[in-house]
C-alpha cells in the first residue's frame, strides 16, 4: 500500500505538485495538501507544523498548512507554501489537547496536538479541485491506547482502533486512508468517537493522477500517399488515457509556427478546413494526445501526404449570342424580335438581343435572356427601313428590319470571351434581289450577292457564315455595299466547343496497387464514344479497360483492377471521339505488388500489421 501511495506522489511531483495550485493548473488538476492541527501550546515540544521534507504516512513531502483554534474558515497553503484556494471549516469548536509526551521530531509536530472528538465533528473543505485523491486522516494518540476514532468520507467509514508505537505509522491505528473521487464542491470528513473521546491530528490529500496517454498510430492519409483533395479527413487510432488530441498540418517537418492547419479535438478524426491547402504540395502532419500528466505523439512521425497536382485550367467557354437589328417597325405586323425557340440559319435557339436606332453601344443578352456582359456598337448611326412585306413569322421579325448600308461601316462587339465561333451575318432583302452586301471578319470576306425566297435561308444569299478563333478583345465586323445599298438584319455568334479527354487521377508516376479509380473527363459536342486503355507490364499492345458512348465530366471513368498484375510501369490512354474529330491523353504510373499496403516493394508482415491497424483490429 505504501509503495502505491508513493508512486502516486511521485507522479504528482513529476508534473509539479508544488505548483498545482497556480491559476493555470488549479482548475484542471487535483492538488496535494498537507494539513496539521496545531494549537501552539506554550512550551509544547511538538509545537509548529512538521518540516517540508516530512512525508508522513502518505510519503508526500511539502509545506504543511496549520489549523489552530476556532471554526474557521482557515486558508490552506499548498505543498509549495503558496495559497491553494482551499479553505477548511470545522462544524464545532473542539477543545485542543496534547496527547503524546513521548513523541519527538516531525512525528510529534503532527500528532502532539489534536482536536478532541466528543461526539461528531465535520471538517468541510471548499475550493478543492475535482479529481481523485488518497485522503489520509490522522487520529493518533500513542499515550492513550484505548482512544479510537471513526472517520467517514463519502459514506465510507473506517475505525482507527488503537495507537501505534511512537514515531511509527500503521493504517487503521494511526490513520485512515480513503480513495475519494471528488466531483467538485464541498468535501466533508466526519469524525466521531468510537468509545471515549476520539482525536484528529491532521490530514493529507494526495492526488491520484492518471497515466500519460498511450502510444497510438495514424490511419489515414497513408504515410507518403499522394493525390489527395484539398480538404482531406485525417484519422488515427485511439490513445488510451488521452483527454484530447491536437492535430497539426504544415509544410515544415519541424512544425514551426504558424501551422497551415491546427485544431484540438476529442474525436479520432478531423477534416482539414477548405481554403488552407494548395494543389500539388507535400504536407507534414502529426497528432499529439494529451492529458493532465503528459502527452504522446502518434507514429509515424512526421507523416506526409501530397495533394493532387493542379489540373490544367479548362479553356474559356465561349457563349452564344443571337442579335436582331430591330427598329420596332412603328406598328408593322412583323415588329419585335424572333421567339427564343427560333434557331434561324445558325441552329441556335435562345433569346434574341435587340439593336435599335443610333450608334450604341447596346447591351446584349445571352441565350438565356440575362445580360451577357457583351455589347455591340455601330461605327455610325444607320437609317432603318422595312423592305419585305411578303415575309412572315419569326423570319419576318429577323429580316423585316435592316440597317441600310450606303458605304463602308462596321459593328464592334466587346466582351466576347476568347474561343472558336461560327459567326452568321444576315443580309436578306427578298424584295430587292439585286441588293448585295460585302461582309468581312478578321480579313475573311464574303459577298451576299442575292436575296433568297421568302422564309428560306441560303448561305451566300440570305447570310454569310464565318468560322474563326477569337483571341479576346473587340471583334469587328466590317460591312460595305457591293453595288447599290446593302442591308444588315442581324447576327448569330455560335460557340464551337472542342472535345475533352482529361485524366485527373491517378497522378502521373505514382505507385498504386489493387483496384485503381481512374477519374477525369471524356466529353464533347457530337460525342460518339470514348475508350480507356492500358499498355505495359506483360502487354505490348493497348488493352481496353472500358468504353462508353455517354460523356463523363469530372467523374469516375473506371475502376481498374490491377490485382495479379506484374509490378511494372504502365500507361493509361483515354481517347474521345466526336462526329468531327478525336482527341486523346495519356498517363503513366507504377503498379505495385498486390497486398503491398505500405508500398515498400515487399508483401510482408508489415503490410498485414498496417492493414489490421487501419481497420482498428490491433492497437498499441
Amino acid at each position: 500500500m505504501q509503495t502505491s501511495v508513493r508512486r502516486f506522489c511521485l507522479a504528482a511531483l513529476v508534473v509539479g505538485c508544488s505548483s498545482l495550485a497556480s491559476s493555470s493548473a488549479s482548475a484542471d488538476l487535483p492538488i496535494g495538501l498537507n494539513i496539521d492541527i496545531d494549537f501552539n501550546f506554550p512550551g509544547d515540544p511538538g509545537s509548529g507544523p512538521p518540516s517540508a521534507g516530512y512525508g508522513a504516512a502518505a510519503a508526500q513531502p511539502g509545506t504543511w498548512a496549520t489549523v489552530s483554534f476556532g471554526s474557521g474558515p482557515f486558508s490552506i497553503t499548498n505543498l509549495s507554501g503558496a495559497p491553494s484556494g482551499v479553505t477548511l471549516t470545522r462544524s464545532i469548536i473542539p477543545p485542543g489537547s496534547t496527547i503524546d509526551l513521548g513523541a519527538t521530531g516531525d512525528y510529534a509536530r503532527l500528532v502532539y496536538d489534536a482536536d478532541r472528538i466528543d461526539s461528531t465533528l465535520t471538517y468541510t473543505f471548499e475550493g478543492l479541485p475535482a479529481g481523485q485523491y488518497a485522503v489520509y486522516t490522522y487520529a493518533a494518540a500513542p499515550s492513550f491506547g484505548t482512544v479510537a476514532t471513526r472517520i467517514t468520507i463519502n459514506g465510507v467509514a473506517q475505525l482507527i482502533a488503537a495507537a501505534p508505537t511512537d514515531g511509527t505509522f500503521a493504517e487503521g491505528f494511526s490513520h485512515a486512508r480513503h480513495v475519494v473521487t471528488h466531483a467538485g464542491g464541498p468535501l466533508n470528513i466526519l469524525a466521531a468517537k468510537a468509545s471515549i473521546n476520539g482525536v484528529v491530528n491532521g490530514f493529507q490529500f494526495v492526488p491520484i493522477l492518471p497515466p500519460p496517454p498511450s502510444a497510438f498510430t495514424l490511419i489515414s492519409p497513408g504515410n507518403g500517399s499522394t493525390g489527395h483533395g484539398l480538404t482531406p479527413t485525417l484519422a488515427w487510432n485511439t490513445s488510451a488515457n488521452a483527454a484530447s488530441y491536437t492535430v497539426t498540418v504544415d509544410t515544415d517537418a519541424a512544425f514551426a509556427p504558424p501551422a497551415v492547419f491546427e485544431t484540438t479535438t476529442t474525436s479520432t478524426s478531423v477534416q482539414v478546413s477548405s481554403g488552407l491547402l494548395t494543389e500539388g504540395t507535400q504536407y507534414f502532419w502529426r497528432v499529439l494526445a494529451t492529458n493532465a500528466v503528459g502527452s504522446a505523439t502518434a507514429t509515424p512521425f512526421p507523416a506526409t501526404f501530397t495533394t493532387a497536382a493542379t489540373p490544367p485550367p479548362p479553356p474559356p467557354t465561349p457563349f452564344g449570342l443571337n442579335i436582331d437589328v430591330d427598329f420596332n417597325d412603328f406598328g408593322q405586323p412583323h415588329a419585335g424580335v424572333p421567339s427564343s425557340s427560333w434557331a434561324a440559319a445558325g441552329g441556335q435557339p435562345g433569346s434574341w438581343a435587340s439593336v435599335g436606332f443610333g450608334p450604341g453601344p447596346f447591351n446584349l443578352v445571352g441565350l438565356n435572356g440575362v445580360p451577357s456582359g457583351a455589347q455591340i456598337a455601330r461605327s455610325s448611326a444607320s437609317p432603318g427601313f422595312t423592305f419585305d412585306l411578303g415575309s412572315s413569322g419569326n423570319y419576318a421579325k429577323l429580316v423585316y428590319d435592316a440597317d441600310r448600308i450606303d458605304g463602308p461601316g462596321s459593328y464592334t462587339i466587346t466582351g466576347l470571351p476568347a474561343g472558336s465561333y461560327i459567326v452568321y451575318t444576315y443580309a436578306a432583302a427578298p424584295s430587292f434581289s439585286t441588293i448585295a452586301t460585302r461582309v468581312t471578319i478578321n480579313g475573311s470576306q464574303q459577298v451576299i450577292a442575292d436575296a433568297p425566297i421568302d422564309n428560306t435561308f441560303a448561305e451566300g444569299r440570305s447570310h454569310a457564315r464565318h468560322a474563326l478563333f477569337h483571341p479576346g478583345g473587340p471583334l469587328v465586323i466590317a460591312v460595305d455595299k457591293a453595288s447599290i445599298n446593302g442591308a444588315i438584319n442581324g447576327f448569330q455568334i455560335v460557340p464551337v466547343l472542342a472535345p475533352a479527354a482529361v485524366i485527373t487521377s491517378p497522378n502521373t508516376c505514382t505507385q498504386r496497387t489493387g483496384e485503381i479509380i481512374v477519374a477525369g473527363t471524356a466529353n464533347g459536342p457530337g460525342l460518339t464514344g470514348w475508350t480507356l486503355e492500358y499498355t505495359g507490364g506483360d502487354s505490348s499492345t493497348w488493352v481496353p479497360i472500358t468504353s462508353s458512348a455517354t460523356g463523363v465530366v469530372n467523374g469516375t471513368l473506371a475502376r481498374w483492377d490491377t490485382t495479379g498484375f506484374r509490378p511494372c510501369a504502365y500507361t493509361l490512354r483515354l481517347r474521345v471521339t466526336t462526329s468531327s474529330t478525336s482527341v486523346e491523353t495519356m498517363r503513366s504510373l507504377i503498379v505495385a505488388l498486390s497486398g503491398d499496403v505500405d508500398l515498400d516493394g515487399n508483401v510482408d508482415f508489415d503490410d498485414l500489421s498496417q492493414l489490421l491497424t487501419n481497420f482498428n483490429m490491433i492497437g498499441p
